[in-house]
């Protein structure tokens, strides 16, 4: 995708102070996308900007003329392709193009990666399952749920001393959004697969950006992430591939 000819406006600030933090903001899809944010060095702050570029270019290329179209899926289609683009970045075949990482540590980032992302998915679980039980029967003792849960999906001691999930923002201001994130996941763990399987290499490949155009972006919300999904592909979600994903490489 060629940026300098997509009507994406990017605004970047340096910043070496914690975490980076990229936005994207949909102004008038699919003629105004927006990206502003501040970033620091390394692969977490090349990650994140190229989360939220892959989300602008899915609103640029949106090609429908009612504008009740012109958006794109709700949920978690558009995180998903965010993941998707940011994924991309995390393969041994960019890491060994666009970095200067030597085989053995690409190979350590690598497992270090792969268990990273176990632990984020079982701590996606306990987020996920706390959050509907605690809507199910708020009047429970909801720090004993929480580290009933965690003990279970995470098989470390629990600390009922202390209220973790009491500081999860995600619970106010994204409340039952958290299963998107999973669903993004395994969205992006088998579109990654299927274009693998079928291209080989994705990367300055155009059959990656003639897949991604035809089959998920054009259409805009003119369809539902489940039925572009299986267009694209060929399968209904498929969480296997996420787990393969994982374990892989």
């Amino acid at each position: 995708f060629n940026l300098a000819k997509l009507p994406i406006y990017m605004e970047f600030v340096s910043y070496n102070g914690g975490l980076p933090s990229v936005t994207a903001v949909m102004i008038n899809p699919p003629y105004d996308q927006r990206l502003a944010g501040y970033l620091s060095h390394g692969l977490p702050a090349a990650r994140g900007i190229i989360r939220e570029i892959g989300i602008a270019i899915q609103h640029a290329f949106v090609r429908q003329t009612q504008p009740l179209f012109r958006s794109v899926p709700d949920g978690a289609w558009s995180e998903a392709i965010g993941s998707l683009f940011a994924n991309i970045i995390e393969s041994n075949e960019w890491l060994s193009k666009y970095t200067p990482l030597t085989e053995d540590i690409a190979a350590r980032y690598q497992m270090a990666r792969s268990q990273r992302n176990l632990v984020e998915l079982r701590m996606l679980l306990v987020e996920l399952h706390f959050e509907y039980e605690a809507y199910r029967n708020p009047n429970r003792n909801l720090d004993r749920l929480y580290w009933d849960i965690f003990e279970e999906y995470l098989g470390l001691p629990r600390h009922d001393d202390i209220k973790p999930w009491a500081a999860t923002v995600a619970y106010i201001t994204r409340p039952v959004r958290l299963q998107n994130h999973l669903l993004a996941e395994i969205i992006s763990a088998q579109t990654l697969a299927y274009l693998q399987r079928c291209n080989g290499s994705i990367i300055n490949n155009t059959e990656t950006r003639a897949f991604l155009i035809q089959n998920y972006f054009r259409f805009g919300s003119r369809f539902g992430w489940k039925a572009l999904l299986e267009r694209g592909t060929g399968e209904p979600l498929q969480p296997g591939y996420l787990l393969k994903r994982i374990n892989f490489q």
